[in-house]
């Protein structure tokens, strides 16, 4: 137990910058997993709270927590290994998890901060405390500055953030729990066979679609949102949905493909294969020399390019750019308006361009989108596209460049990396569009 308290006091010490150089031996075992537990406990509690008190439990998830454990203990030998003269793993490892709390509260604290400059102020304030806890507790360890490895240490950081920019790494183990929702074991207790009944899923919805009135131009909507652990996806195809009847009277002609680990059963699963079947189901219905597809999909996004599409444990692949263009030239569809909300969305284009295609992206192939968080019901884009544009304008180049200006201010505002959302527009499709929107009355609102 005095071993213990005095374990405590060096950690206060450490927290405080004020650690006695070389004064202490290495920590144990025992202290080591102690404050190892402090710290998965408070996270785990942390966690909890961003999901309400009916937030339901994902144990699933627990093998994506090992890439941070992993990431921690290189840093930590990397460290030892650079210090002169060198210090036991265990000593640098424990300096790690004392700082862990500190952290972990932080960065809940940050995700409630709403003002931009108070935002970006406590990022640079907590930024600065870290590099100097490094700097102050390794050379604790050794009485002497320890550039080199600090210098490691940081770049590791670095290295981890940049990369999670790309790969969205969050890894949580809870999820908000929908009404009357099963529990989680049951959902994915038959996960065989809710894949298998995917395609008749898809038929049963195609044979709803209403063709329009004869000699009437119809807009077809198919939806797709990829990632089903975060709903933000899911909601902001279900808006877009909406809005896009509201506007072409797609209403009767809508086939939703949705991963929402909520509900795995109110709508068929977003995957590549489900997708591809949409599209022949939907073009079926189509008089493909007239009707026009709007395809919405919504999801992390790569460079490669290719959309993330997982749910829960299921096998899902990504869907990438030939994948897409494949299932569209597979399907008929002459004339298409695609929405990609995604980063690196405008990758896509590529892929996809032609006269007869209109293709609306979040971001530049080489940029990221914001707004993908699970405590959110609409990315950056779907707001200001789907949510605010749309019902104001007049027709979709308008809805897209309000949508643009909005964003472009909102990511200056909050001093981020502009998105940079892309646009092609086809020449006929463009033509034809136009005349469609030439009857409409103009601004929903």
């Amino acid at each position: 137990m005095e071993s213990f308290s005095v374990e405590l006091k060096r950690v206060f010490s450490l927290w405080a910058l004020r650690g006695r150089h070389g004064a202490s031996s290495p920590p144990t075992d025992g202290v080591i997993v102690s404050f190892g537990a402090v710290s998965v406990l408070l996270w785990l509690v942390l966690d909890r709270l961003r999901y309400g008190r009916d937030a339901e439990f994902l144990p699933f998830a627990v093998p994506e927590l090992t890439w941070s454990v992993v990431l921690a203990l290189t840093a930590a030998w990397l460290a030892s290994r650079l210090c002169r003269p060198q210090v036991q793993f265990r000593s640098v490892l424990f300096l790690f998890i004392v700082l862990a709390p500190i952290v972990i509260a932080c960065a809940f604290l940050l995700e409630k901060q709403g003002a931009p400059v108070l935002h970006v102020a406590a990022i640079l304030g907590v930024t600065a405390y870290v590099i100097v806890y490094l700097a102050s507790g390794l050379r604790t360890l050794t009485s002497r500055p320890q550039i080199p490895a600090t210098i490691a240490v940081l770049g590791i950081a670095a290295l981890f953030v940049a990369f999670n920019s790309h790969i969205y790494f969050s890894p949580t183990l809870w999820t908000e729990r929908a009404e009357e929702q099963p529990k989680t074991a049951a959902r994915w207790s038959n996960a065989e066979e809710l894949l298998i009944s995917q395609p008749a899923r898809i038929d049963a919805l195609v044979t709803r679609v209403t063709p329009p009135a004869a000699n009437k131009t119809g807009v077809y909507f198919v939806g797709f949102a990829g990632v089903g652990r975060q709903k933000v996806f899911s909601e902001e195809i279900k808006l877009a949905a909406q809005r896009i009847a509201d506007r072409y009277g797609s209403s009767d002609r809508t086939l939703l493909l949705l991963n929402d680990q909520r509900d795995v059963n109110s709508y068929p699963l977003a995957t590549s294969a489900g997708l591809k079947l949409a599209l022949k189901g939907i073009a079926s219905r189509m008089n493909l020399d007239r009707d026009v597809l709007f395809l919405a999909l919504s999801s992390h996004g790569s460079a490669e390019p290719a959309l993330s599409v997982s749910n829960g444990s299921l096998p899902l692949r990504d869907l990438t750019g030939t994948d897409l263009a494949a299932a569209l030239q597979e399907s008929g569809i002459k004339w298409r308006v695609i929405v990609v909300s995604a980063c690196h969305a405008g990758a896509f284009i590529n892929a996809l361009r032609n006269d007869n295609t209109l293709i609306l992206t979040a971001a530049a192939a080489d940029r990221t989108s914001f707004g993908c968080s699970d405590d959110r019901d609409l990315t950056y884009f779907g707001e200001a596209f789907y949510r605010d544009a749309l019902p104001k304008s007049a027709s979709l180049r308008e809805a897209f460049g309000r949508a643009t200006a909005d964003i472009a201010a909102r990511e200056q505002r909050e001093g981020i990396k502009a998105s940079n959302p892309q646009a092609f527009f086809g020449p006929a499709m463009d033509r034809k569009l136009a005349e469609i929107e030439s009857r409409n009355q103009g601004p929903l609102h």
